[in-house]
């Protein structure tokens, strides 16, 4: 983008960290690699006891002051078509993935009080969410890997 570069923006270059979840290739976080992740991670959230408040889009018929409250909502069917979508296509960073994943979550507990079962569903399953993205990703920088930086 013009703008961007005349002000001197540059990309952030590669990811630091490597994916070390099961399939997910050689770890690098290449465009496939990351949808492979982002694939088993919806696999897995889809499959959790608690993902039923979340996989379809919220009923304005059911829910009519929702989508006054909620003004960017947003469901496990749509994460999925985006992820469907292809490699890079949507998700090109795993950030942008857990980014839309968090919005689900707190649209939950926004709209709903504390004390309801979606509030408390959208706790746990984010939970779990993060646990499977932290055990899915190694901050270690890989040797004789182009634009890793060093161990933290």
């Amino acid at each position: 983008i013009k703008g961007a570069k005349d002000a001197g923006w540059e990309p952030a270059g590669p990811p630091r960290y490597r994916l070390v979840h099961p399939g997910c290739g050689d770890g690098t976080p290449t465009y496939e690699n990351l949808n492979r992740f982002m694939r088993a991670l919806v696999n897995l959230v889809q499959n959790h006891i608690d993902v039923w408040p979340f996989l379809e889009a919220v009923s304005p018929e059911e829910v009519p002051d929702y989508y006054e409250v909620i003004k960017d909502a947003i469901s496990m069917e749509i994460i999925k078509d985006r992820v469907n979508s292809g490699p890079g296509e949507y998700y090109v960073t795993l950030e942008m993935f857990a980014a839309d994943f968090r919005l689900m979550f707190n649209n939950c507990r926004l709209y709903n009080a504390p004390d309801t079962v979606y509030y408390k569903c959208a706790t746990r399953l984010e939970a779990y969410f993060e646990s499977k993205v932290a055990a899915g990703i190694s901050w270690k920088s890989s040797r004789g890997m182009p634009g890793y930086g060093v161990d933290r």
